[in-house]
């Protein structure tokens, strides 16, 4: 902790008025003896992390900047362990909701990198939405609760959580928004239906065609906001079609100059970065998606057109699979 504590003397007195208050207060603030502060400030003691969390707090210092070097970052995460016990899904949507009310308080800004179809998306419909959180429960997370059941009419999440969820869609339709999608980006979701038809967790035609008609609609929603640049509730929304492969789903935020990183993983979960050098990576790595990608919204019809009727097709050729299997299993 030496050189920590190196560096968070100096930026103290960097970012302290007078240099002669920073012992005096730091006594107050850490309940410790002058001479404690005084060897800690010289460099022959350092801060504990305890003592640093206080500090960081008081002072509005992170810790990440002051861990990093120009080569190194040692960043701090956030994640909500899912796999010791079912989740309070409301719980997770909770800590979202608060995100998105600071930034519309702070007229934030959002990039959804989107190497499959974004998550607020899929939670914005209805029989999709069950299917995902089905999914997600049944084959990602592979919960006891969820090994003999099918997914059928009779599968939806609770209300108490569409109520939560609804309150998130709604926040994520009224902020300034960014898009990236490529070609592929619809390809994951009709792998996860195609998949639960030939296993037999899926076996209702008419669900499956209620389905293939949410998707269709998100789609017809995507195209709506892209042809006005607005997004559905309030604020910008930009649509870019990105040449290049996208390996993970991404989610960058900024506001009043903090930013902050959501890299997806098993699907509805996410790892929560704050780490400044860390986020400037990703701030440059989606500067260069946007260099290798086509802006398609606003007057960009024909490009527009083109890559929605594509995924169109997709989504086509998916629908005829499952029915087609479905009717396969029925002769059989």
């Amino acid at each position: 902790m030496k050189a920590f504590s190196i560096a968070l003397k100096d930026h103290l007195y960097r970012k302290h008025e007078s240099n002669t208050n920073i012992a005096k207060d730091l006594c107050d603030l850490l309940n410790l003896s002058k001479d404690s502060v005084y060897r800690r400030l010289r460099g022959e003691a350092s801060f504990t992390l305890d003592e640093a969390v206080r500090i960081s707090k008081a002072y509005k210092i992170s810790l990440d900047l002051l861990m990093s070097s120009h080569f190194n970052t040692f960043g701090t995460y956030r994640f909500r362990p899912l796999y010791d016990e079912e989740p309070q899904l409301s719980e997770n949507v909770k800590a979202v909701t608060k995100l998105f009310t600071y930034l519309a308080k702070q007229q934030g800004k959002m990039h959804y990198i989107a190497e499959s179809i974004p998550l607020f998306r899929l939670l914005a419909t209805n029989k999709l939405r069950d299917f995902s959180v089905y999914y997600w429960k049944k084959i990602i997370l592979n919960y006891p609760s969820h090994q003999s059941i099918l997914f059928d009419e009779n599968y939806f999440i609770p209300k108490e959580y569409r109520l939560v969820v609804d309150q998130l869609v709604g926040q994520y339709h009224a902020i300034d928004l960014t898009e990236i999608w490529t070609k592929e980006s619809l390809k994951k979701l009709l792998f996860q239906i195609q998949y639960s038809v030939e296993s037999g967790f899926l076996r209702s035609g008419a669900l499956i065609t209620e389905i293939y008609k949410e998707i269709e609609e998100l789609l017809d929603d995507v195209d709506a906001s892209a042809t006005s640049e607005k997004n559905k509730n309030a604020g910008t929304y930009r649509l870019f079609e990105c040449e290049i492969q996208l390996e993970n789903n991404c989610v960058y935020t900024e506001a009043n100059d903090v930013t902050n990183c959501f890299l997806n993983f098993n699907n509805f979960n996410n790892i929560s970065i704050g780490d400044d050098i860390f986020n400037q990576e990703v701030a440059s790595w989606i500067k260069n998606l946007k260099t290798r990608s086509i802006q398609i919204s606003g007057q960009a019809e024909k490009q527009r057109n083109q890559f929605l009727d594509y995924q169109k097709m997709l989504l086509d050729k998916s629908l005829d699979f499952c029915l087609s299997h479905l009717n396969r299993r029925v002769r059989a």
